[in-house]
Formats: C-alpha cells, sequence, structure tokens
C-alpha cells in the first residue's frame, strides 16, 4: 500500500499532505483533478454552501469532481492533488451524472430525487457532509424545478455542513445568493473558435454558450439564427 501511495505522489506534478482541522473552511490552492493531464488548477474557499454557474463545457463538473475526489483522498491516504488543502473531517456524498435505470423501471427524475432524499435523510444524523449536486432536478420541468430546488437547498444550507452545487437556472442561482457564496467558469468566443480558460472566478456568470457550440459544429444556419432571435425574446 506504501508502494502504491508513493508511486501515485511520484506521477503527480504536484500534490500535498493535507491539513486536518476540527473545524472550519475547505480550503484549496491550486487543487486539480488527479487524471487530468495538464490540468489547470484552482484556488477555492468552500466556508458552507457555493453555486457554481459557467458556460457549458468550462469546466464546473470536473472542478467539483476534483473537489470532492480530493476530500477522499484527504482522508485515506493523506495525499492531495494541490499545493495546499486545509479542511475539517467530512464525508462525500455526491448526486452526480445520474442515469435512467431501465431495468428498475426508474425514470431520470426518479433516481435524481431518491439521491436527494439520501443527501437529506443524512443531515438528519449530524455528520458534517460535503454534499455535491450537479444540475440539480434537471429531470423535471422548469417551474417546479426551480421551485423544488429552491426549497430543497435553502433547507440544506441551514444545516450542518457543506454543499457545493452547479446549475444553468440564473433564476436559482438569483433566488439563493443571500445563502450561497456565488462562483463561475466561463469562455471566450474568438472568431470561430471557443477558448475556455478554466479558471473559476467569483460571481455569476455574464453569458452562455449553447449557441455558440451548434454554431461550432456547423449546425444549419435556420436553426441558430432562429435560437438567437428566441433566446434574444427570453
Amino acid at each position: 500500500m506504501e508502494i502504491a501511495i508513493a508511486s501515485f505522489r511520484k506521477s503527480l506534478p504536484q500534490w500535498c499532505c493535507p491539513s486536518l482541522q476540527s473545524d472550519g473552511a475547505i480550503s484549496v490552492e491550486e487543487i486539480s483533478h488527479p487524471l487530468m493531464a495538464d490540468a489547470i488548477p484552482n484556488d477555492f474557499v468552500l466556508k458552507k454552501g457555493v453555486v457554481l454557474t459557467g458556460a457549458n463545457a468550462s469546466g464546473k463538473s470536473t472542478f467539483m469532481k476534483a473537489v470532492a475526489i480530493n476530500v477522499i483522498l484527504a482522508q485515506t491516504i493523506n495525499t492531495c492533488v494541490a499545493k495546499n488543502m486545509k479542511m475539517p473531517a467530512i464525508q462525500v456524498m455526491t448526486s452526480m451524472a445520474l442515469r435512467d435505470d431501465v431495468l428498475q423501471g426508474e425514470s431520470y427524475y426518479m433516481r435524481e430525487i431518491k439521491y436527494l432524499k439520501r443527501m437529506l435523510d443524512e443531515l438528519k444524523t449530524g455528520e458534517s457532509m460535503l454534499f455535491v449536486i450537479d444540475e440539480i432536478l434537471k429531470g423535471t420541468n422548469t417551474r417546479e424545478r426551480l421551485a423544488a430546488s429552491n426549497a430543497i437547498l435553502s433547507y440544506m444550507v441551514q444545516k450542518q455542513g457543506f454543499l457545493l452545487i452547479a446549475t444553468h437556472d440564473l433564476e436559482l442561482v438569483y433566488a439563493l445568493k443571500n445563502r450561497y457564496d456565488t462562483y463561475y467558469f466561463d469562455s471566450q468566443v474568438h472568431e470561430k473558435d471557443i477558448v475556455f480558460p478554466y479558471k473559476i472566478r467569483r460571481g455569476i456568470v455574464g453569458k452562455t454558450n449553447a449557441i455558440d457550440l451548434m454554431e461550432l459544429l456547423d449546425f444549419p444556419e435556420e436553426i441558430t439564427d432562429q435560437a438567437r432571435r428566441e433566446a434574444g425574446k427570453r
């Protein structure tokens, strides 16, 4: 086991032993995902709850996985893929990359709300947890998604533990901005290319890129032009 850990450390461009504390925030300096070659490191502080926004393919999900994985590595092999990491002892629960289950007869939404119910049940134990949720309740209609997501996340942030949430629903972000810190990942359009800096920033994303990506993949102009007209009305 020790040889395996030493080999893992040697394979990394940068690593550290975490500083485990009895309480306080999750604070990381130059954190990255252990499986990403030439990863762009990021600094980040999670005091209680954070809502992440950002353009498609800008790095939100990879960053969330990096945080969750490093929290686990810190408490199992005393190794973090970062320059520095401070955190309390916490468990990790995630709701990411879900799929429907044909064999069990469960829809995407049913599986998603079961994951969320597990998290709510865990809150009752009083254990310190890190909850990571990617695109909360995206399996249902917009009106109920916003209402239910706001209710769930407002409830969870009052309890013990940490929350790292990603969403494309800006209405939800503004509804939660007094309860959650906000960060975002950006993208830049240069002629016929989209550049992703993969750097996390404080605040709320100022622009989106879904239609830009459609144009980059040569969707018919009739489609992208209509999409821009419709988006401009909303």
